[in-house]
């Protein structure tokens, strides 16, 4: 499947309805989610199981499917775990096929399993401090290959990336910043001033070593 096809079907995929401030929910663009995974393809990420850590909607699960992998979606909220079940059967249906896709509710601190590879966008850690690291830390549990969409400091992003540098090193991986994309950030919640407004995100490559 090209990345036009795969960005119209993802572009079709119910968003969650009443998205958690405090989980820091925020939908994952489908132009930017076929970006990755596109990615993932081409190295070879999708040959075994992928894991989605915080998978709301099921937007790279349900990708991951579309192109051939085998994919788990895993998110501690039980709403967004019917969403993405919900997404998966419409679309099976509207493309006949029947994905190697599945959603389980489970925090990802709990996570005991072993996966080829890893993706996710993680809560950026406003509402809670350092759950970005959580998230990656969960990842490198995982599996040895992992995509990350991580919050770049907007003053120093030179900073933000070394000091995600050190931290993957620490934890036996080394990182590499692949892509930079303007992340949108619609209003969902009451304290969003603006309708829609934009920040900059890296994705990371992570690789054990």
């Amino acid at each position: 499947m090209d990345k036009t096809r795969l960005q119209m079907l993802l572009s079709r995929l119910k968003p969650l309805e009443d998205p958690d401030a405090e989980l820091e929910q925020y939908r994952t663009s489908p132009d930017i989610a076929a970006d990755v995974l596109n990615r993932m393809e081409l190295e070879g990420a999708l040959e075994g199981r992928a894991v989605d850590l915080g998978c709301g909607n099921g937007v790279f699960a349900i990708g991951a499917g579309l192109l051939g992998g085998e994919a788990l979606g895993i998110d501690s909220d039980m709403e967004a775990v019917e969403t993405a079940r919900e997404n998966l059967e419409r679309v099976e249906e509207e493309t006949g096929e029947n994905l190697d896709v599945e959603f389980k509710e489970k925090d990802v601190k709990d996570l005991e399993m072993d996966a080829e590879s890893a993706v996710t966008n993680p809560p950026f850690g406003v509402q809670k401090r350092d759950m970005n690291r959580v998230f990656l830390r969960a990842a490198f549990e995982t599996a040895p290959l992992v995509y990350a969409i991580l919050h770049r400091s907007e003053i120093n992003p030179r900073e933000t990336q070394e000091f995600l540098q050190n931290f993957a090193s620490d934890n036996g991986f080394e990182a590499d910043v692949v892509a930079t994309y303007d992340f949108p950030l619609p209003r969902t919640q009451e304290f969003h001033e603006k309708e829609k407004k934009y920040i900059k995100v890296d994705l990371y490559r992570f690789l054990q070593v």
